[in-house]
């Protein structure tokens, strides 16, 4: 049987005291802070999903999940907004 895509694929290094974390199912999350912007990065190992309808060996599916969000400070959308209308 194929083993779920756990953190072991990505190229990590967690570790929490002297557990490695790894080889852990878990949810590591992190944010990045890059000028005006906020990187969110968010893992799941595993993610399960059903699939209604599918044939038996599709019915539940384990993989590993990568959710990145950018955030952009409000302020700094306001000035490019108006900047913007400026312009045209």
């Amino acid at each position: 049987m194929e083993q779920p895509a756990g953190l072991g694929c990505l190229s990590l290094d967690l570790k929490l005291g002297v557990h490695e974390i790894i080889t852990k199912r878990g949810q590591p999350r992190t944010e990045i802070k890059e000028n005006d912007l906020m990187h969110i990065v968010q893992i799941v190992s595993p993610a399960a999903v059903s699939l209604p309808g599918a044939q038996d060996r599709l019915k539940k599916v384990e993989r590993l999940y990568i959710n990145l969000s950018t955030l952009l400070n409000i302020q700094v959308l306001r000035q490019l907004l108006y900047h913007m209308k400026k312009i045209q």
